[in-house]
C-alpha cells in the first residue's frame, strides 16, 4: 500500500486509504487509473504540480493500478445495493439469505431485487425466501462487477428467476439451480416493460416496479459475455454404434425443471465444458451485443424473438459442453448469433423420450455456423442431434446462415429408433455450405450430415439450399436399416462439387425403401475417389437390402464425372434399382477412370455382385435378384471418353433397364461406352435419338449385351449422321441367349458395317454364340424428288400473248444450253464451271458497233445472281448479265439488242 506522509489532507489521506482497503475487500473498487490519482491530488494539493511525484505515481499505477483498477474484480458476495428494500443475510460470507424489508418490492406477482454484488462462492449459495405465489423474481446487479457464481441458487414456488448484470456473468462448474420456473441469465441494461424498465445502469433514477409481464431484454452498446465452466458431460455411448441412443451419465451443470426455459443471452455466450439443460423444456443461447430481445411466454416456458437486434456476438460451445433439452415432450434448443460453433465434442442434444414429439433445435447465424471435430478420444463427435427412442417424432434440425462448415469428425444428424419418425434437417446457407475432413484424433470418424431409422420409423428427409456445396471425402445421407423408410434427399445450389469419396445418397439396408433424391444446380462436378476406403464421388440411390432404391433426378446446366466418380442408382440384394434421370441443359462430360485402375466413371442404374467381404459385413446375398432401374438423359452435347461409360446392367437374376438418350449429338472417344448388360434376366435396351450427329472413336462402343442365360439387349438409334472409327463397334449380341436386334435410321452412315461376328474393324453386330442370331435393320432415307418441285397452275397461258413476234422461232432465233453453266442439265448436278448463253446466229453486221465483254472471276465469294438480259461481246457472242452493281463495275454495262438483233440502249 502507497503511504503519504505528507501533513496537509492528512485525514483526507488517511479515509481514503482505509476507503481503498474496503473497497478492495469487499471487491467493490472499479476506478480508472487517472480517477485514483485524482484522489491522491486532493489529498495534497502542492503535489499536483510536482513532476517527480507523478512519474512515482504512474509508476506505481502501471505496476498495481492497471492490474486491480482498470479490470473489474470479481466479488464473492451477495450485498444489495440500498436502492431497493432487499435484504441479504449471511453468517458465513458463503451461503446468503435474500429477503425483502415488508415485501415492499412486490408489485402483481413481480419481485424485484437490486444488488451491488452478485456472487455465490464455491459450495456456497444464495436462496431467495419468496412467497410462493410470486410468479417472476427480478434481479439486477449495479456495482460494476462480474458476477462469479459458482454454487446454488434456489427459490421458493415455481417463480421464474431473472438475473441482469451488464458487466458478465460467469457460472462455475459448481453452479446449480434449484428452482421451479424458467431460468434467464442475461448481461442486458435493463428488463422492459409495457410501462417502462427495471435498468442496471441508472441507478439514480428510482427503480421501475411493474405489474405487468417482462417484454424483454435491452442489451447494451457492447454487452459483456455469460460463461458456462464445467468439465463437460459424460456418456456410455460412441458415435460407431448406430443403432442405439445416445446416454448421458453426467449432466451436472445448470438445470431447470420439466417444461420450462433455460435462457443465458450476452454479448458472447460460451459453454467452455459447461452443461446446460431441461427436460422437455427450451434451452436459449443467444449472443447479442446491442439490441431488444422479445420475451414471449407461453405454457411451455418462454421463446424470445431475435428480430430487433441490431449487433450479434458469438455463441460457442466446446470442450465436451452440452445443451440439452430431451424429455417425454416437447424440447428445443435455440442458438442466436453471429457466429456459432460447436468443438471438441461439443453437443446440442433434443431426445423424445415418449408419446409427444420432440421440438427442434434451431441455429441462427448472421455470419458463419461451424460443427467441428471430436472428444479427445475421437469417439463422440461434436454433434447437433434429434432422435426419438419412443413413438413420438424426433425434432427438427433447423439452421439459418450464410456459411456453414462441418469438418473433422463433426455431425449433424436425427434418428428413430423406435416407430416415431426421424426430425428433418433443413438448411439455408446462403453462401456455402462445406463438408470436410475425417477426425484427425480418430480417422473412422466421418464429417456427415445423416438421417437414419433402425425401426419402423421413417427417416428425416433433407433439404439444403445454398450457392456452394463443397463435399470432401464425406458424406449427406440418409439411411434406414429396419422397416421404416429411409428419408428423401433435396439439394438446390449453384455449384456442387464432389470430390475425393464425398457422397450424397440414400440408401436402405432392411425392408423398409430408400428415399428419392433431387438436385437442382447449375453445375456439378465429381471426381475421384477416396483411397482410404475406395469410396468413389457419388450421387447415389441404392438398395442393399429388401426394400427398393429410390429414385434420383439431376436438374443441371453441366454434369461433369471424371476419375471414378458416380451417378448411380443400383441395388446389391433384393429391392430394385431406382430410375435414374439427368437433365442437362449445357452438356454432360463423362471421363476417365479411377487413377491407376480401369474401373471407370458411370452413369449406372444395376444391380452389382460384391466382394465377399463387403457381402458378409452387410449380409448381402451372393448374387442380387432385384431389377436395375432406368436410366434418361436429356442434354444438347453428351461426351465419353477415355474409359468412362453410362449404363444400365444387371449382374444378378432380374431385368436390366432401359438406357434412354436424347441429345443433339454424342461423342464416344478413347475406349467411352454407352452399354446395357443382362446375366439371365431379360431388358437391357438402349434407346439414343440424336439430332446432329453420333461418332465412336478409338475403340469406343455402343453394346447391348447379355454375359449368360438371357438374350442380347435391343438397339435403336436414330441419328442424321454416324460414324465409326479407330475399331469401334456397336453390339447386340449374347452368349446362350438369343442374340438383340439393332435398329439404325441414319442418312449418312460413314466407317460401320454389319458383319457376323466381332473384327478389328468398326462393326455392327447382333450374334449369340450358342443362341439365335439377331437382326440388323439399316434405314437410309434418301432425298425425296418431290420435296423441291413446285405446283404448277392449272390455268394455261397462251404463249403468244406473252412473246414478243420478233422473238419467234420463224425469225431464226434458238435458246441452247452450251457445257454446264447458267443452268444445270440435271436438277442435281452440281455446277462445276462458268459458262455463257450464246445466240448462234451472224452477228456480224453489228460487230461495228462499240462492244464491251464481261471477264468472271472464278475465284469471286460473290452470290451467283440471275440474268436480267444480255451483252454481245466482241465476237459476237450474246451473254446473258445481270444489271447488279455487285456483279459488274459501272463501265462495264453494255447495250443490248432486240430479237432483231439491233443495238437498244
Amino acid at each position: 500500500m502507497l503511504v503519504i506522509q505528507e501533513d496537509n489532507g492528512a485525514l483526507l489521506q488517511k479515509n481514503f486509504k482505509q476507503s481503498l482497503i474496503f473497497s478492495f475487500y469487499r471487491g467493490t473498487i472499479y476506478r480508472s487509473q487517472s480517477q485514483t490519482l485524482l484522489y491522491m491530488c486532493i489529498a495534497s494539493i502542492k503535489k499536483c504540480f510536482n513532476f517527480s511525484y507523478w512519474l512515482r505515481i504512474l509508476a506505481f499505477s502501471s505496476a498495481t493500478s492497471l492490474a486491480f483498477l482498470q479490470t473489474p474484480v470479481s466479488a464473492q458476495g451477495v450485498i444489495e445495493d440500498g436502492t431497493l428494500p432487499t435484504r441479504v443475510n449471511s453468517t458465513d460470507n458463503l451461503n446468503f439469505t435474500i429477503d425483502s424489508i415488508n415485501n415492499t418490492n412486490r408489485v402483481g406477482n413481480n419481485l424485484f431485487h437490486s444488488f451491488k454484488e452478485f456472487s455465490i462462492p464455491k459450495g456456497g449459495s444464495a436462496i431467495f425466501n419468496n412467497p410462493t405465489d410470486v410468479v417472476n423474481i427480478i434481479n439486477r446487479v449495479t456495482g460494476g462487477n462480474i458476477s462469479n457464481i459458482d454454487g446454488l441458487i434456489k427459490a421458493s414456488g415455481n417463480a421464474n428467476l431473472f438475473i441482469i448484470n451488464p458487466n458478465g456473468i460467469v457460472f462455475g462448474e459448481n453452479a446449480r439451480l434449484d428452482i421451479g420456473g424458467s431460468f434467464f441469465g442475461s448481461t442486458a441494461e435493463s428488463i422492459k416493460f409495457a410501462d417502462g424498465e427495471f435498468s442496471a445502469i441508472d441507478t439514480t433514477t428510482p427503480p421501475l416496479l411493474s405489474i405487468n409481464v417482462p417484454l424483454g431484454l435491452q442489451m447494451g452498446a457492447n454487452s459483456a459475455t455469460i460463461e458456462v465452466q464445467g468439465a463437460g458431460y459424460t456418456s456410455t455411448s460412441n458415435d460407431i454404434d448406430v443403432f442405439n441412443p445416445f446416454i448421458v451419465s453426467n449432466l451436472n451443470g445448470l438445470r431447470v425443471k420439466e417444461g420450462n426455459t433455460l435462457a443465458l443471452i450476452g454479448g458472447d455466450v460460451s459453454l467452455n465444458g459447461g452443461v446446460v439443460a431441461v427436460d422437455s423444456g427450451r434451452v436459449e443461447l443467444g449472443g447479442a451485443k446491442e439490441g431488444f430481445i422479445k420475451l414471449n411466454p407461453s405454457t411451455q416456458g418462454w421463446s424470445l424473438d431475435y428480430n430487433d437486434v441490431q449487433n450479434f456476438g458469438d455463441v460457442k460451445l466446446d470442450s465436451m459442453a452440452l445443451a440439452d433439452a430431451s424429455g417425454v415432450g416437447s424440447g428445443s434448443i435455440i442458438l442466436w448469433g453471429r457466429n456459432i460453433s460447436l468443438s471438441d465434442g461439443a453437443r446440442a442434444i433434443v431426445q423424445s423420450r415418449g408419446l409427444e414429439s420432440g421440438g427442434k433445435i434451431e441455429a441462427t447465424a448472421t455470419e458463419s455456423i461451424e460443427v467441428i471435430g471430436t472428444n479427445s478420444d475421437g469417439f463422440l463427435s461434436s454433434t447437433l442431434l434429434t432422435e426419438t427412442i419412443g413413438s413420438g417424432d424426433a425434432g427438427e434440425i433447423v439452421i439459418s446462415t450464410p456459411n456453414l462448415l462441418v469438418s473433422q469428425g463433426a455431425r449433424i444428424i436425427t434418428r428413430t429408433f423406435n416407430s416415431g419418425s426421424g426430425g428433418d434437417i433443413n438448411i439455408n446457407a446462403s453462401e456455402s455450405l462445406e463438408i470436410t475432413e475425417f477426425s484427425p484424433i480418430n480417422p473412422s470418424a466421418d464429417s456427415e450430415i445423416n438421417t437414419l431409422s433402425v425401426n419402423s420409423g421413417n427417416a428425416g428427409d433433407i433439404n439444403i439450399s445454398t450457392k456452394k456445396l463443397l463435399i470432401l471425402a464425406q458424406d449427406i445421407s440418409s439411411a434406414t436399416f429396419g422397416i421404416g423408410n429411409a428419408g428423401s434427399i433435396s439439394v438446390s445450389t449453384e455449384k456442387l462439387t464432389i470430390l475425393d469419396g464425398g457422397v450424397i445418397a440414400s440408401a436402405t439396408l432392411g425392408i423398409g425403401d430408400g428415399g428419392d433424391i433431387k438436385i437442382d444446380a447449375k453445375s456439378i462436378n465429381l471426381k475421384g475417389i477416396n483411397f482410404n476406403d475406395f469410396t468413389p464421388s457419388t450421387l447415389s440411390a441404392s438398395s442393399l437390402g429388401i426394400g427398393n432404391a429410390g429414385n434420383l433426378i439431376i436438374n443441371t446446366q453441366s454434369l461433369i464425372v471424371q476419375d471414378g466418380g458416380r451417378v448411380d442408382s443400383s441395388t446389391l440384394a433384393s429391392g430394385n434399382s431406382g430410375s435414374l434421370t439427368v437433365n442437362a441443359t449445357d452438356f454432360i462430360e463423362v471421363s476417365g477412370t479411377v487413377p491407376g485402375s480401369v474401373n471407370p466413371s458411370l452413369i449406372i442404374s444395376s444391380a452389382n455382385i460384391t466382394d465377399e467381404f463387403f457381402r458378409n459385413s452387410f449380409g448381402l446375398p451372393p448374387i442380387p435378384s432385384g431389377d436395375s432401374g432406368n436410366v434418361t438423359i436429356n442434354t444438347p452435347v453428351f461426351k465419353l471418353t477415355d474409359g468412362a461409360e453410362v449404363t444400365v446392367r444387371n449382374d444378378g437374376t432380374g431385368k436390366a433397364g432401359i438406357l434412354n438418350i436424347n441429345t443433339d449429338s454424342i461423342l464416344l472417344n478413347s475406349n467411352g461406352k454407352i452399354t446395357a448388360s443382362t446375366q439371365s434376366g431379360g431388358g437391357g435396351n438402349i434407346d439414343l435419338q440424336v439430332q446432329d450427329g453420333l461418332i465412336l472413336r478409338n475403340q469406343s462402343l455402343i453394346s447391348a449385351e447379355s454375359f449368360g442365360t438371357g438374350d442380347g439387349g435391343n438397339i435403336k438409334i436414330n441419328s442424321p449422321v454416324i460414324a465409326g472409327a479407330e475399331n469401334s463397334d456397336i453390339v447386340a449380341n449374347a452368349l446362350q441367349g438369343n442374340g438383340g436386334n439393332i435398329k439404325i435410321t441414319s442418312s449418312g452412315l460413314f466407317g460401320l458395317e454389319f458383319r457376323d461376328n466381332l473384327t478389328l474393324e468398326n462393326d455392327i453386330t447382333a450374334s449369340s454364340q450358342f443362341g439365335v442370331n439377331g437382326t440388323v435393320e439399316i434405314n437410309s432415307p434418301g432425298i425425296d424428288p418431290s420435296s423441291s418441285l413446285a405446283k404448277l397452275p392449272t390455268d394455261v397461258v397462251d404463249s403468244n400473248q406473252q412473246v414478243r413476234s420478233e422473238c419467234s422461232a420463224n425469225q431464226g432465233s434458238s435458246f441452247t444450253i452450251v457445257g454446264k453453266g447458267g443452268l444445270a442439265a440435271n436438277p442435281e448436278d452440281v455446277i462445276t464451271e462458268i459458262s455463257v448463253w450464246q445466240d448462234l446466229r451472224d452477228l456480224s453486221v453489228f460487230n461495228g458497233e462499240k462492244k464491251r465483254s464481261i471477264q468472271v472471276n472464278n475465284n469471286s465469294q460473290k452470290p451467283i445472281i440471275e440474268a436480267t438480259g444480255w451483252i454481245v461481246d466482241k465476237s459476237g457472242n450474246v451473254e446473258f448479265v445481270a444489271e447488279n452493281s455487285n456483279v459488274m463495275s459501272q463501265d462495264s454495262w453494255q447495250k443490248t439488242t432486240n430479237c432483231k438483233g439491233e443495238i437498244v440502249d
